[in-house]
């Protein structure tokens, strides 16, 4: 279906503009890797420490980047 609408949208661009446009890409080869055995697991929630060491800072409800002390980058 992507690869219909694509064809739509460049002929619509190649209507417009006269030009051509450049050949689509090939679609990505797959492999064939068999079965992957996952021998390990663990449950979600006991692991959180590991990811995000320093307990976080409590709170009843999300809160923006600023209550954080996190500011904006400026766009541009």
């Amino acid at each position: 279906m992507l690869r219909a609408r694509a064809q739509l949208l460049r002929a619509a661009i190649a209507e417009h503009t006269g030009r051509d446009p450049p050949a689509l890409p090939l679609p990505p080869r797959l492999a064939a890797y068999g079965a992957v055995p996952l021998r390990e697991r663990a449950p979600l929630l006991s692991q959180l420490p590991a990811w995000f060491p320093g307990g976080g800072l409590p709170s009843d409800t999300p809160l923006v980047m600023e209550e954080y002390g996190q500011q904006c980058a400026p766009l541009g």
